[in-house]
């Protein structure tokens, strides 16, 4: 078994480390300075536009206490004269949403103009994000009664898809 020094360690390293420092520096000088384009060369670049989102959404992930704990969304109806409640209540969790786009493209047909190209999340990722109960009732306020609760909906896992929702004025 060869043994070396850790001075001859040392001294490797150092030179290892000079030599990337000098390496970096040279790539460093050989850049061009920025060049001026007209319209004409600027006509000719091509690019993507656009943006992309990434949605981590949390609701109420603190408030574990009881299925019915966490926001409620109620909706009212008229009834044969009666105000009823559709109330979704307990609603919490997580989720994830991957690769939300929004691009502006040309639209090419009878009439020339532009149309709103939303690119569906290309991953979408859940983690007991739903509400626990559903009810409907005739008080906003109360909680969904357990003989009343037409369940609930509770998302959980990993989705991929694709797709894109597309908006034009008429």
């Amino acid at each position: 078994m060869v043994r070396t020094s850790s001075c001859a360690w040392r001294r490797f390293a150092l030179l290892a480390l000079a030599w990337l420092f000098l390496w970096v520096g040279g790539v460093g000088t050989a850049t061009a300075a920025p060049a001026l384009l007209n319209n004409d060369d600027l006509s000719e670049v091509t690019g993507r536009d656009g943006i992309s989102i990434v949605v981590h959404l949390e609701v109420n992930t603190s408030d574990t206490s009881s299925d019915t704990a966490g926001a409620r969304f109620t909706r009212s109806f008229m009834v044969n004269g009666t105000t009823t409640y559709a109330t979704a209540q307990g609603l919490r969790g997580v989720v994830d949403l991957v690769g939300l786009t929004v691009d502006v493209k040309a639209r090419g047909g009878l009439n020339d103009g532009s149309y709103i190209d939303i690119g569906l999340p290309g991953v979408v990722a859940a983690n007991q994000f739903g509400f626990r109960s559903f009810g409907v009732q005739t008080d906003a306020q109360a909680a969904v009664p357990a003989e009343q609760n037409f369940g609930g909906v509770l998302l959980h896992g990993l989705a991929t898809q694709t797709g894109h929702f597309l908006m034009w004025a008429k």
